[in-house]
């Protein structure tokens, strides 16, 4: 799966018109990539890079990273800037996700990870806080996941929105 996201931000805001930017990538630096590490409970990961894709409309201002090789698990982390409490304001997660080629199978979501837990270790049944974004796999099965953790238990929010499918840049936006 070539997929590319431009992590556009992930904010706690303190109300609807004003917010505390908790982490943000926009991919202009070339060394961005070197936020972004590699857990080291997998050895099969799918390498990442820079790239603005196969098509845009502005190379510089449409690089974001990109999953770049197909059918492989890709399990990286990027540290926050500084803790967060949500309690009593609005939480946005926002980014954007572009699949260069049909999908049939495969998940573009970010994980909100708990500060305890260590990136090196991180893997597909490791806690997080928030899981979010879109994941496909086959013609029946698709979805925007959006699951809050609270007190060890997921909850999915009920309504199903589909995913889009096509190879264009669809922006995905979750707030609480």
């Amino acid at each position: 799966m070539r997929c590319s996201f431009a992590l556009t931000a992930v904010a706690a805001l303190a109300g609807a018109a004003l917010g505390r930017v908790y982490y943000e990538e926009t991919f202009s630096d070339s060394d961005s990539i070197d936020g972004f590490k590699a857990t080291e409970a997998r050895s099969d990961l799918g390498s990442i890079k820079l790239s603005a894709g196969k098509w845009y409309s502005d190379a510089e201002n449409s690089v974001g990273l990109q999953l770049a090789e197909d059918a492989r698990f890709y399990a990286y982390t990027a540290k926050l800037q500084r803790p967060f409490n949500t309690k009593g304001k609005d939480f946005v997660v926002q980014f954007t996700v572009k699949y260069e080629q049909d999908i049939d199978c495969g998940g573009a979501y970010l994980k909100l990870l708990p500060p305890t837990l260590d990136p090196a270790k991180f893997d597909g049944e490791s806690p997080y806080e928030v899981m979010f974004g879109p994941d496909i796999c086959g013609s029946t099965n698709r979805r925007v996941h959006a699951i809050i953790n609270y007190n060890g238990t997921g909850s999915q929010i009920d309504k199903v929105v589909p995913p889009r499918g096509d190879q264009l840049t669809h922006q995905y936006t979750f707030w609480v």
